[in-house]
């Protein structure tokens, strides 16, 4: 995930860090981070809700996350960001209470976790919204602009250090030129087909969503007589304000990657600790309170287990498919490391950065996938079922393209656009042609294999 700045950094440093360990180091680190939200989760959901909400919350987070199968446990920035994300959006909540030293502090953690993936920035005016309806006005004010400094502080760091390295461009393109693009393509999709994909895939979530619904449900319809109930019936509403925000991220750019919805487990898992707060939280009487608890618990490994059945069904389907097209890279792998050596400067056109790992050779470019210099590949496949009549290029990122090409003269470039991963057939060379004819001028076709075409460096 080369997105800059901070998940490009945090694969940076892993990488020097453990060599030939790299994959298996992130990942790792991504491990360590769900532990790390499944705990923040805990203590915000018990310092909102009451001392017995941090167990539920740890769990519903956890299983939230188990609902997205294999992908669960990626890398990418969604899950790189999960700890801070967490964390500036319950100190943002509970600064109704805690004050602009807590508004501060979330508004800091959320401003790294924009680092990540720039559109959660939402969150932050649908946080101020939350603490308006829990704690008034005064502590919304607070909130706001507390808030707003810390994200400022942040944000202004980063900028400065991406002017001092000279990575700024390279910074916009990713987090606002490409976003632009991605977004106008949610904006093509009408509103109605996103709303009813939406609907889609909460039904193919099902067990998750029941979880949801049946917390906010649960808590905003509990009786007074609860002592709890109208500060927790509050907070249900003030988290559904902030959960609409998330769902509204999900579906920005029209395509509901499965991983997005991560940018909304940490909201979700507490408005599950709150129905089981109210509903089957500490009795008077032991028997009562462990009646409920057997009960959810039934409930919890009724909706989960089938989900996990069909999650790995779709992953041995998609294993026997061989989806990812595992037996042609391993023929356009030798065919590199025969034309190469280890540690040479290659480039791969197309969405096949896996090659560089699987070879041992370096990306000529800074755009190890494509995707940083032209967009729309996805439009057709998820949403419309159609082809965009041409590719969306992003005009700011060509010239550095070819500012590395000449600096780190590649000595192979490798056109694999042929792979099955995003249909990128649709984006073969022949529809750039400056890019064509600098390949052309520089390069000759070496060897045709599994559908790639290798073109090796012509000796001048």
């Amino acid at each position: 995930d080369p997105k800059p700045p901070l998940a490009y950094h945090t694969y940076r440093w892993m990488f020097a860090l453990f060599g030939d360990w790299n994959m298996l180091a992130v990942h790792a680190l991504s491990a360590v981070l769900w532990i790390a939200t499944a705990y923040i989760v805990g203590r915000a959901a018990q310092r909102l809700l009451g001392a017995g909400a941090f167990a539920p919350a740890v769990v519903a987070y956890s299983l939230l996350r188990s609902f997205g199968g294999a992908m669960g446990g990626a890398a990418n920035s969604e899950m790189l960001m999960s700890p801070f994300l967490a964390g500036g959006l319950f100190a943002l909540l509970a600064s109704g209470r805690g004050g602009a030293r807590a508004a501060l502090l979330g508004g800091a953690l959320l401003a790294i976790a924009v680092l990540f993936k720039p559109p959660v920035a939402i969150y932050g005016p649908a946080c101020v919204a939350a603490v308006l309806v829990v704690n008034g006005l005064r502590s919304a004010w607070t909130t706001a602009w507390a808030g707003a400094l810390g994200a400022l502080v942040v944000i202004g760091v980063a900028i400065a250090h991406l002017a001092a390295t000279n990575d700024l461009a390279d910074a916009r393109i990713c987090n606002i030129d490409v976003n632009s693009i991605y977004m106008e393509h949610g904006r093509v999709t009408s509103l109605a087909a996103r709303v009813a994909r939406l609907g889609s895939l909460m039904l193919e979530e099902s067990g998750a969503w029941s979880f949801v619904v049946a917390g906010i449900a649960l808590a905003i319809a509990a009786p007074r007589t609860l002592g709890a109930a109208s500060v927790v019936r509050r907070w249900c509403i003030a988290l559904a304000i902030v959960l609409a925000a998330g769902l509204h991220v999900v579906t920005l750019g029209g395509y509901f990657f499965h991983h997005y919805w991560v940018m909304v487990h940490p909201v979700m898992a507490v408005a599950v600790a709150a129905g089981w707060e109210l509903c089957v939280g500490r009795r008077e009487s032991a028997w009562a309170t462990w009646a409920g608890r057997i009960a959810a618990a039934a409930m919890i490994l009724a909706l989960w287990l089938p989900e996990q059945r069909i999650d790995k069904r779709h992953l041995l389907r998609d294993l026997a498919a061989d989806r990812f097209g595992r037996p042609a890279m391993a023929e356009i792998a030798s065919a590199i490391e025969r034309r190469s050596e280890p540690d040479d400067p290659i480039w791969i056109w197309g969405w096949n950065p896996q090659l560089y790992v699987v070879t041992r050779r370096v990306p000529a470019t800074r755009f190890v996938a494509c995707g940083g210099i032209l967009w729309g590949s996805l439009r057709y496949d998820v949403m419309t079922g159609a082809a965009p009549p041409a590719p969306d290029l992003i005009p700011a990122a060509w010239p550095r393209q070819f500012e590395d090409l000449e600096r780190y003269p590649p000595r192979l470039i490798v056109d694999a656009v042929a792979a099955p991963y995003f249909n990128w057939a649709l984006f073969s060379v022949d529809k750039f042609p400056k890019f064509k004819v600098w390949l052309h001028e520089h390069y000759t076709e070496a060897e045709r294999t599994a559908g790639y075409v290798v073109y090796a460096r012509k000796e001048h």
